[in-house]
Parts: C-alpha cells; sequence; structure tokens
C-alpha cells in the first residue's frame, strides 16, 4: 500500500465504508483470518485499486505498518460527471426491467444509458441511433457495483473542428525531426514563456524511434483509423524521440505529434511502460486538452494583477498573485492528467497491454532520478490510476504481463524487458 508492508495481527479491526462516508456497523471492529493453511491471523484479500485506510504503527527503518484498524471504501453509488469523446461502442446490456441499454466507452468509463436517461441531442443530431464513436458525450451519472456509469443525463454532439481549433492545429504543425541543437530554447526564454515544444531538438536513434514508432501505431485507437483521409476530425498522429532530460512525461500536440524525451524511455522498463506514455499523448490529443486549457488560462489571467510585488512566476503563465491561480492550475493540471490517464487504460487493453503497469509508469517517472519503486512516493497520477483499476476495470478481463507476452508472441512480436 502505498510502497508500505502492511501487517495485520489477531487484534486488526476491520470496517467498510461506503461512499458517503458512512461505516458499514455489521463489519466494524470484527477481525478477519485469510491465513487457514499457515494458521496465523493476515490482511483479508484485497484486489487491486481497492483504496483502504490503515491506522496502526509505522516502522520507519523496514517500512512496515502494523495494522490495528483497517477501513475498506466502496466507491458505489457516487457521483461522476465528464466530458469526453466516444472511444468505443459496447455491446447492449438489459437493464432491470428488461429494456436495452446502450453501452459507449468515454472519459475512460463503461456509461450506460438506459430509457431513464436523459439524452439530449446537439444540431443536427436527433437521436440515440446516432451516437457512435468521434462523438463527444457530456453526462453525469452514478458508478455501479460493476464499474459502469449509469447515466443520469446524456448529452450528445458531433466532433466538429472549429476555426480555433484549426488554428491551433497549424500552430502545431511542423517536422519534430528536423529541430536540431541549434533550435533548442534557450533558459531565460524557457523562464518568460515556457518550454517550447517547437524548439526540443530531435534525438536520432534508428533503433529507438522504430520502437516508439512501432508502439505508438499500435495503439492508435480503431475509430480513429477508420476516420476517412478528408475527415477534419482524423488526427496524423506521429511519434518523435526528443532529446529533454527535464521532462519526465511526453509532450502531445493538438496536430498529432507526440514528443517523447529518449531520457523517459531509457528510464522506463519494458515495452508496456512505454506505451503508457504514448497512449496518455494520444488519449491528450483526442480530448483535445490543448485547446480546453485556453479558456481556463483566460480565467486564471483575469486573477492576476500586472507587475505585483510578491508575485510567484509561473513559467509559460506569468505572474501568479493569488491562491486562487494556485488552486485553479493544480486543478487543471490534474483533471487533465487524470482524464488522459484514464482514456490511455482503454487504447492500452484494446492494444494488448497489460493496464496494470500504467500507474507503476509514473510512479517510476515521478523521481527527479532514477529510484526504486519503494524510495519513490505514490504521485497522485499513479494513485488515481489505481483507483480506475479498482472501480471501473475490477471485474473486467485486464490482459496481464504473462498473457500479454504470449498474445505479443502469437502475434510475432514480443515484449522487451
Amino acid at each position: 500500500m502505498n510502497g508500505i508492508r502492511v501487517i495485520c495481527t489477531s487484534t486488526t479491526g476491520y470496517v467498510k465504508v461506503n461512499a458517503a462516508g458512512s461505516v458499514d456497523r455489521s463489519g466494524e471492529g470484527k477481525t478477519f483470518d485469510t491465513s487457514e493453511n499457515t494458521g496465523g491471523k493476515s490482511c483479508p484479500q484485497h484486489f487491486l485499486g481497492e483504496s483502504v485506510t490503515v491506522f496502526g504503527l509505522l516502522d520507519k527503518k523496514t517500512n512496515t505498518l502494523t495494522a490495528t484498524r483497517v477501513e475498506q471504501k466502496s466507491f458505489v453509488g457516487s457521483s461522476v460527471v465528464g466530458f469526453a469523446v466516444i472511444d468505443r461502442m459496447l455491446t447492449e446490456e438489459r437493464a432491470s426491467d428488461g429494456a436495452a441499454m446502450l453501452i459507449v466507452r468515454a472519459d475512460g468509463y463503461r456509461i450506460a444509458i438506459a430509457k431513464a436517461t436523459k439524452s439530449t441531442f446537439n444540431p443536427p443530431m436527433v437521436g440515440l441511433g446516432e451516437v457512435q464513436t468521434n462523438v463527444w458525450i457530456r453526462y453525469s451519472g452514478r458508478l455501479r457495483a460493476d464499474g459502469t456509469i449509469l447515466a443520469d443525463e446524456a448529452a450528445f454532439s458531433k466532433n466538429d473542428i472549429a476555426k480555433q481549433e484549426e488554428r491551433l492545429r497549424d500552430k502545431n504543425e511542423f517536422d519534430p525531426s528536423a529541430v536540431d541543437e541549434e533550435d533548442r530554447q534557450r533558459h531565460i526564454s524557457k523562464s518568460i514563456h515556457g518550454l517550447d515544444a517547437h524548439r526540443i531538438p530531435a534525438y536520432h536513434d534508428d533503433a529507438m524511434q522504430q520502437r516508439v514508432d512501432g508502439i505508438g501505431t499500435r495503439l492508435i485507437p480503431t475509430f480513429q483509423r477508420m476516420l476517412s483521409e478528408g475527415d477534419p476530425s482524423k488526427l496524423n498522429f506521429r511519434f518523435q524521440l526528443v532529446d529533454e532530460k527535464k521532462l519526465r512525461d511526453g509532450i502531445a500536440l493538438p496536430s498529432g505529434i507526440i514528443l517523447v524525451p529518449y531520457q523517459v524511455v531509457l528510464r522506463l522498463q519494458n515495452d508496456t511502460q512505454l506505451a503508457t506514455v504514448l497512449a496518455d499523448g494520444i488519449a491528450t490529443a483526442i480530448e483535445k486538452e490543448g485547446l480546453r486549457e485556453l479558456p481556463a488560462k483566460e480565467r486564471m489571467k483575469a486573477l492576476q494583477i500586472a507587475g505585483t510585488a510578491g508575485g510567484v512566476f509561473v513559467p509559460g503563465l506569468g505572474f501568479v498573485t493569488g491562491f486562487a491561480n494556485h488552486a485553479m492550475k493544480n486543478n487543471m493540471d490534474r483533471h487533465a492528467e487524470a482524464q488522459s490517464g484514464r482514456v490511455s487504460l482503454g487504447f492500452l487493453h484494446d492494444a494488448g497491454f497489460d493496464i496494470t503497469q500504467a500507474p507503476v509508469t509514473w510512479w517510476l517517472l515521478a523521481s527527479t532520478k532514477p529510484k526504486d519503486l519503494k524510495d519513490i512516493k505514490m504521485p497522485f497520477r499513479a494513485s488515481a490510476l489505481y483507483g480506475i483499476l479498482g472501480t471501473t476495470w475490477r471485474q473486467q478481463p485486464i490482459l496481464t504481463a504473462k498473457s500479454s507476452t504470449r498474445l505479443h508472441a502469437a502475434e510475432g512480436t514480443h515484449e522487451s524487458h
């Protein structure tokens, strides 16, 4: 748990907490024995991504916590809202009353559109018969025990490309492989304007580039592949190795270009972890997170006071003069990371990768220098993904590293470790 080894004893109390924070009194104070074969007491069997709060005594030398109380939290019934592109149509299911429900995958969730769902359609859409991949859905609903979101409301609209998006794509269209060391952005420019993706030098290593291209191409979702070349919503995904030692992530541009520092590739342990970074970039581009940031940044600028002494300088955003700006930026970053992470799990799963490696990837990259996982504090990005694995994906078939290797072998490929 968060890199800490937890030990339960015969006196450890175990309770369940629901989404509202109320304790299930029927289980409060009970102890559990899951070590019948050994005759000792141990913690109950948990599942990957389960949310638990553990109280007890921590031995910092051994990084071991002896639990006095364990609280298991269930998120069933939690309210969920979001706005995302439908990236996969799933099979229809039957509700308890026998009525058919449409199941779509969007925002990293399986969303059920039932007869009782209040559905609205932005013109030219007129009904559920037009709901398909590459359509936007704005939804609100509640998490069910099987990991799906039962939508109370859902609004659908076409994935139209507005002039602002066209301009943003054009602005970010360039040949990343042609950027050389002479183009590298100077420190003073970074401090004033923030990192300019157009000025990050390409890193040329044919074998590594082929590996990145192969994995990246494999991850492009089917709905994007199937769009006609003339469809303005089709993204021309390209993957380019770059040299930027301070980055511990890829950079996804609205044009479909995804820049990957070679230092990140070297840090990662296998193809699945590299795929995690690339899938996250693909998700960022598809969900148009760069375009969404524009109005949010305008709101942040409105909170600033030009020339205020004592302001905090945030590269790329100027002087931040109040707590509201810090909170807004943190919320923007976390929301974007959480969404692209959720969506990327679907792309990884569809491409045959072990999605349980996704949180490990961001955990490894959280430290400025390579360290053992046990020596790195788990970042928000990793914990958010573990939470999704423990809710949305808990009852879904997940390809593990072992089964993934067998699949790749059958396809004539292999997983490198």
